[in-house]
């Protein structure tokens, strides 16, 4: 039985961990959550699955019984709590997006340092490493015949970050795989189209859990490979999936993606 810390239990994306773990009752068991605050009725549901709510501080006491952290929370939050779950020997599962390059290179530090594992991704569903892997296929095969490529994103008005990080790690494949593309964004001018520009466009909308569509266009038709998340609970799966995955695939420091979750590297 793996036993787990959901970090940001209180979030959109704990939460649901937290229900969707009840479909892992045989192979997995939260025993407890980390978040700055939750509301009564959030508490309470937790406490039903028999686990904990800690503030920040306790971080240390939740890690206690756990063998993992799944953490989904934000940017500022994860630079601490990060390194205190290295230290603690805990390996991690981490969906938190919104970094920068520096705040993910001393994060990436920190868990080679403590000699733990860590599976860390943009995007846990399924669904869209698929996608991923799909673009890259697209790349390779038509990349240099003169078709263009943009991307085109949408999330829920509450997402914070913009362009999400799905959709930047499809533009790096995009970018690495046909020569280096500039990533542009569109807004109100008057000019035409540079021959490396990667356009993309975000959107902020309603209840929207994720949709992201990858173009591939020339003269005389398209193709699109597209994503659209019909609930929070895609996310949740693959997290938990990819926690079962890591405890069975434990080295000392090393860092994992969803590719090597999938096994397609």
């Amino acid at each position: 039985m793996l036993k787990v810390c959901l970090v940001g239990v209180c979030g959109k994306m704990g939460s649901t961990i937290a229900g969707e773990t009840l479909n892992y009752k045989d192979r997995v068991k939260v025993v407890s959550g980390v978040d700055v605050a939750c509301s009564d009725f959030a508490a309470k549901s937790f406490n039903a699955l028999g686990a904990r709510v800690f503030t920040p501080t306790g971080l240390e006491e939740a890690l206690r019984e756990a063998d993992m952290s799944i953490n989904f929370s934000t940017p500022a939050a994860e630079i601490e709590l990060v390194p205190r779950i290295a230290r603690a020997g805990k390996n991690i599962v981490l969906g938190t997006t919104g970094f920068s390059e520096e705040q993910t290179q001393r994060i990436r530090e920190e868990i080679v340092k403590n000699g733990v594992s860590a599976v860390i991704s943009p995007n846990f569903s399924f669904l869209v490493n698929t996608q991923f892997y799909l673009a890259q296929k697209a790349c390779e095969l038509i990349g240099n015949k003169g078709y263009e490529f943009g991307i085109v994103e949408e999330h829920h008005s509450g997402k914070k970050d913009s362009p999400s990080g799905t959709a930047k790690k499809l533009a790096k494949i995009i970018s690495d795989a046909t020569g280096g593309k500039k990533l542009k964004f569109r807004g109100e001018e008057i000019g035409v189209k540079e021959k490396n520009d990667l356009e993309m466009g975000t959107l902020r909308l309603g209840g929207n859990p994720g949709q992201h569509e990858l173009r591939i266009a020339g003269p005389y038709g398209k193709l699109s490979i597209e994503t659209q998340m019909f609930s929070r609970s895609e996310f949740a799966k693959g997290a938990i999936e990819s926690a079962l995955w890591l405890e069975k695939n434990v080295e000392r420091g090393k860092i994992f993606g969803m590719e090597d979750v999938l096994g397609l590297r």
